[in-house]
């Protein structure tokens, strides 16, 4: 398409290349982008460690707000909901996925790993987790997590000082289970992306990591 704004449109799912090529007068010039473009979403099994720019850059965030941001941990980089004494009490910030492509799997699970401290005396910040499929955004609750005072959320000690967590305070290392969630309701689907909203209490940050979409046999 040599108009001035193309249009293109990919009618079958998969990775596209992209090539551009620019001319004029005084010469020309050319780009080649492999992989470029994604129709219908990543294939399973997608698995995120955050250790690559092409890993956590397909992911969506407020990078102006005071919420998810890319920070070091004891497993590399992962993503830190920033609510140790936010004053923002009861905001929500979303962190979302890239789009997956979950057409050819009858069912799907999500997994990830997760760290928080809270305080010594309040463990208020939660987690919600979403899904929503075919691009659109009609999210659906797939769980709340939060901490009901018997450490069923929290992953080790509360502590007045801003969290970090070392290796052993990831969850399944500690009183909290990392958590398996079951995408049968979005099997089949184009478009599948996730969405975490971290809900602010002001009493410390939340981590995330080696965020997983399986196929389940």
């Amino acid at each position: 398409d040599s108009t001035a704004n193309p249009k293109i449109v990919f009618n079958q799912s998969g990775f596209y290349n992209i090539s551009l090529v620019v001319a004029n007068s005084v010469g020309a010039d050319s780009a080649y982008f492999a992989s470029a473009v994604v129709v219908g979403g990543l294939p399973l099994p997608y698995n995120s460690t955050l250790s690559q720019i092409d890993d956590y850059s397909k992911w969506q965030y407020d990078e102006q707000s005071p919420g998810w941001e890319l920070e070091q941990s004891s497993k590399g980089m992962s993503f830190r909901a920033n609510l140790f004494n936010n004053p923002s009490i009861g905001a929500k910030y979303s962190l979302t996925s890239p789009s997956l492509n979950l057409t050819a799997h009858d069912s799907a699970e999500l997994s990830f790993d997760y760290a928080y401290s809270g305080q010594p005396t309040s463990a208020g910040d939660s987690l919600l987790i979403y899904a929503a499929g075919n691009c659109s955004d009609n999210w659906v609750l797939l769980a709340a997590l939060g901490d009901d005072g018997s450490g069923n959320f929290t992953t080790t000690t509360g502590t007045n000082s801003e969290f970090n967590p070392a290796s052993n305070d990831w969850c399944g290392n500690a009183s909290a289970g990392c958590i398996v969630l079951d995408l049968q309701a979005f099997s089949n689907l184009e478009g599948v992306r996730l969405r975490f909203d971290a809900v602010n209490a002001g009493d410390n940050h939340i981590y995330l990591d080696n965020v997983s979409v399986v196929a389940k046999s």
